[in-house]
């Protein structure tokens, strides 16, 4: 079963592969008349992206209290995911990928200047679609944008840095992915019209959601294979990008090995097996995996104004759910 399929159950919608049908629809529309150094790349994406990623929390937000998926919701869904090729783009370009999401990354095929422009397009188009669903969504997917360009900058301060901090890397992802999947739910429930109060809990439960996304594709960074993820892992350790697991294992009893193994890893690539192992051994791995089920538990509160119903309870259940099909699909190196 596919991965919106899975969530299309979990969060008993079971339109939801339809809906998002309409959202690649509506986005391939937009970019029809750009010029072919546009729209070729970005039309490759699409094909390997198979599915919106993220567009499925604006529909999950919209219906969550009774609402119904109309062109606002898909300009919404639309200008997400917009925002997260986009950004997927340029992140593309800094680390000088070769694929995403399965197919060849724009710079690696059409070089880093066509991938700027084309990172650039869609955001620009996210902002205006953000517009089209409604006044304050265009301000929230600027303000998002906003907030996840100055999370990557501060990742990119911290590369190589060996003192980086738990605090530091729970900041970054905060502002570099939880900030447009806070800006998804919300937006799905300003096309629904819900309360200041519902919308601002819509929000704190994207922020948990989009944190527990990002700490796992951390994980799987480590722990999952370049088929798997439809992009190259072992990648953040070898850019000097240390991410939870590895930040808890240079606070463990091997730090100093650790130490000289991330030192040794750009100009050796052998190093990187012991790393794993040192990092399963050390209890790095497992406390990464609880450090994401506490957050996912804090989503237990969040929806007490809310009219109960199963679209509710499915994205109280999401998180840990997500967690328990990553494992199940994702990890094949937890006991290397």
């Amino acid at each position: 079963m596919l991965e919106y399929e899975i969530f299309a159950k979990i969060l008993h919608i079971p339109k939801l592969p339809s809906y998002l049908d309409r959202v690649e629809k509506h986005i391939r529309e937009l970019v029809s008349n750009a010029n072919p150094n546009i729209k070729t790349p970005i039309d490759r994406l699409l094909s390997g992206l198979q599915k919106p990623k993220r567009a499925f929390l604006v529909i999950a937000s919209a219906l969550c209290q009774d609402g119904h998926v109309d062109d606002r919701v898909i300009a919404g869904a639309s200008a997400i995911e917009l925002a997260n090729i986009g950004v997927s783009v340029h992140d593309d370009i800094m680390d000088n990928a070769e694929t995403r999401w399965g197919v060849t990354s724009v710079n690696a095929k059409e070089g880093q200047g066509q991938a700027l422009l084309v990172g650039d397009y869609l955001l620009a188009l996210a902002i205006d679609q953000g517009r089209l669903a409604d006044g304050r969504a265009a301000k929230l997917m600027a303000d998002s944008i906003t907030t996840m360009v100055n999370g990557q900058s501060q990742e990119t301060a911290d590369r190589f840095n060996l003192d980086r901090s738990f605090e530091s890397y729970l900041k970054s992802i905060r502002m570099k992915s939880a900030s447009l999947t806070a800006s998804a739910c919300e937006i799905g429930g300003i096309c629904a019209g819900l309360s200041e109060k519902k919308l601002k809990s819509l929000y704190t439960y994207g922020e948990a959601v989009g944190m527990t996304m990002q700490m796992l594709d951390d994980l799987l960074d480590l722990l999952s294979t370049d088929e798997i993820m439809g992009k190259p892992v072992d990648r953040d350790v070898r850019e000097g990008i240390y991410t939870m697991p590895v930040i808890f294992g240079l606070n463990s009893p091997v730090k100093l090995r650790i130490k000289t193994l991330l030192k040794d890893l750009p100009k050796n690539e052998d190093a990187q097996p012991e790393l794993l192992k040192l990092l399963i051994s050390s209890g790095a791995i497992d406390k990464s995996f609880q450090k994401v089920s506490e957050i996912n538990k804090s989503v237990a509160s969040i929806f007490d104004q809310f009219d109960n119903n199963r679209l509710v309870d499915g994205l109280m259940r999401l998180p840990a759910d997500f967690v328990e099909l990553i494992l199940d699909h994702h990890v094949v190196r937890l006991h290397a």
